[in-house]
């Protein structure tokens, strides 16, 4: 689960292909990009950079959160599978 954290915060859609939910990552990757382009295009060239690209942040933000819950989802599926079959 860390792992998977760590690899959403650097590269963003990456989380969710360690999840094995690949075109869910490339759709955040879209949305990622396309967003910061609109909102880039939408502000005016005095906001700051935070403000300009906000949109591809908060789906970037989204994304981390997203690989992260899948991540402890699976972790605890896995482990909860492994308890029942050492019984």
């Amino acid at each position: 689960m860390p792992l998977v954290t760590a690899v959403a915060l650097v590269l963003p859609g990456a989380g969710q292909m360690l999840n094995g939910e690949a075109m869910r990552g490339t759709i955040m990757q879209f949305f990622m990009m396309f967003l910061a382009l609109v909102t880039y295009e939408v502000t005016a060239p005095s906001i700051s950079f935070l403000g300009r690209f906000a949109g591809g942040f908060l789906v970037y933000v989204v994304s981390v959160i997203d690989a992260n819950s899948v991540a402890k989802r699976r972790l605890y599926a896995y482990r909860r599978r492994a308890g029942a079959a050492g019984q």
